[in-house]
């Protein structure tokens, strides 16, 4: 299993910041094919205790033991429901993703914005554990206990006072089993590190091993390093197809191994409805690579199969047509004696923190102003959680003035593959609608129309095409109605072409040729903050 979870650097911006001048960089070559990883001084030093504590878990279950987060910052909140929101069934549809919400228990009241994210902790999966702890010649039940080096601070200083230097995630693992170091603090399916190529050449005594491993780690070794990239290897698989190599010490991967980094997902829920929920929504990563075997996202995998293990995602064709919550669709669905044991089984904890996106959020005027959200397929997401916030401000603001409705300007442009297999949230988009709280829904289908569009004037296409196709309502709110345009998605393809599209319409709605001067009145709206990006690669 490796780690390639394409949500996992999100990026939020209003402007991207001119690129600083290029600098000629000298690469010394015989520098770095000489540095010995192996002699260089280590930071921390491991000590290994045989017995384990009386609180830690052996368990190989890919569910983290709740304990574990007990002495972190970490978060818990509990799994409520989930639920696939796409059709994939259809093997001439391969290229459709497997999408689920989830929906969260926060257990007491979270401060969160919609456009903000959950970032969740995921471990790394058993087997792989077990392979590497096999492989490194380590007991899964040994206890080690992590100090800084005495060469790092005076001989006087006591352990304890040590152990506050230690990065966090070292932090958490001082004290627990070899076990919970690997599967919780350091990121073993990773792409490998070119310090790590390095020591394992170093380590290898199989001479051709030997060879491309060092020449991995150098300028001359780039194209194996790129295949290496390529095929997303990982310290196991490393380890595996160099027998020769012998295992690193803990303390070497403690040094050169990052910390498990949480995965980041958009809230697409909007605390005004329930300050002790939240839900996410995210895309299972699972594709083939360049020799065929399938790349499975770390945090995605592993959420799809904790609420797959414990029954509590339902497929879309399960959901009643009438009514999409979950919650009262499992309380009709016919229970067996073994499907009642299984309702009463433990509540699922996933650890999580929220972290707030420093410009994507709705405008403290919100009411006032218009708003046009961009979002092809998961890029969805925040806008359902601000839409249920302007729904229940709308009611509110009704309310206060005699039912006098707000007349701000709400536009939505979604797109995706299939209008019949992966059309996210479209009940949620009618409803919006019907409530006014929507005022246009702007749709497009790059592969698929559903049988009804198919006998219309209907096209397949792109949001940056269908963009330009309202260019002067466009034009217009936001050059002299100070709209606010949200964009959330892909940031290669869909945002490069989206800003694209508005150049071109502020070209032919202001009768110039000119890309430079279209380009600085788009500036103007990125600094202005009008114009905000919430993009991924």
């Amino acid at each position: 299993m490796t780690d390639i979870d394409t949500q996992k650097d999100k990026e939020v911006t209003s402007v991207q910041p001119p690129a600083p001048a290029k600098k000629k960089i000298v690469l010394r070559r015989s520098a770095v094919a000489s540095t010995s990883v192996l002699n260089d001084p280590l930071k921390y030093e491991v000590q290994i205790i045989s017995k384990p504590t009386s609180d830690e878990t052996t368990t190989t279950t890919t569910t983290p033991n709740l304990n574990t987060f007990n002495n972190c910052d970490h978060k818990r909140a509990r799994i409520l429901s989930a639920k696939y929101l796409t059709k994939f069934d259809n093997v001439e549809l391969g290229s459709i993703k497997r999408v689920i919400e989830i929906k969260l228990d926060l257990e007491n009241d979270v401060h969160y914005q919609p456009g903000d994210y959950i970032s969740v902790f995921s471990p790394n999966p058993h087997v792989v554990v077990d392979r590497l702890l096999a492989r490194l010649d380590l007991n899964d039940g040994e206890q080690i206990i992590v100090i800084t080096t005495a060469t790092t601070t005076t001989p006087t200083v006591a352990a304890t006072t040590n152990t506050v230097t230690l990065p966090v995630n070292l932090q958490r693992a001082s004290g627990r089993s070899i076990r919970y170091l690997l599967t919780n603090e350091l990121d073993i399916c990773g792409i490998v590190p070119k310090r790590l190529l390095r020591l394992l050449g170093e380590l290898a005594t199989d001479e051709q091993e030997k060879s491309v491993l060092l020449k991995s780690a150098t300028i001359e070794g780039k194209d194996i390093y790129a295949k290496f990239l390529e095929e997303r290897v990982n310290l196991l698989s490393l380890l595996e197809r160099f027998p020769s190599v012998k295992p690193p010490s803990i303390q070497h991967l403690i040094e050169i191994i990052s910390p498990q980094a949480p995965r980041d997902y958009s809230i697409c829920s909007s605390p005004l409805i329930d300050p002790t929920k939240a839900s996410f929504v995210f895309s299972v990563v699972d594709y083939p690579n360049v020799d065929g075997k399938h790349i499975y996202g770390l945090c995605t995998t592993w959420l799809e199969s904790i609420c797959k293990d414990n029954q509590l995602l339902i497929s879309s064709s399960q959901l009643d047509d009438n009514n999409n919550n979950l919650e009262s669709t499992l309380s009709r669905l016919s229970l067996t004696n073994d499907d009642k044991q299984q309702q009463q089984q433990q509540p699922v904890y996933i650890p999580y923190n929220f972290k707030s996106s420093p410009h994507f959020h709705l405008p403290t005027d919100c009411l006032a102003k218009p708003i046009i959200m961009i979002g092809p397929g998961t890029g969805v997401a925040p806008f359902i959680g601000f839409l249920q916030h302007l729904e229940i401000l709308n009611k509110r603001h009704d309310k206060d003035n005699n039912n006098n409705n707000n007349n701000n300007e709400t536009w939505l442009f979604f797109g995706c593959r299939s209008e019949t297999k992966d059309f996210i949230y479209q009940k949620e988009f009618n409803q919006f609608l019907e409530n006014n709280t929507l005022k246009h829904l702007v749709t497009a289908f790059s592969r698929e129309l559903s049988e009804q569009s198919s006998t219309k004037d209907v096209t397949l296409g792109y949001v940056q095409e269908k963009i330009k196709n309202h260019s002067k309502a466009l034009f217009d709110l936001m050059h002299t109605g100070g709209a606010y345009v949200y964009i959330c998605g892909d940031a290669k393809g869909m945002s490069v072409g989206v800003r694209q599209s508005f150049i071109e319409i502020i070209k032919e709605q202001l009768d110039i040729t000119d890309d430079n001067s279209a380009s600085e009145i788009w500036v103007n709206w990125s600094k202005e903050k009008r114009y905000l990006l919430d993009v991924w690669s």
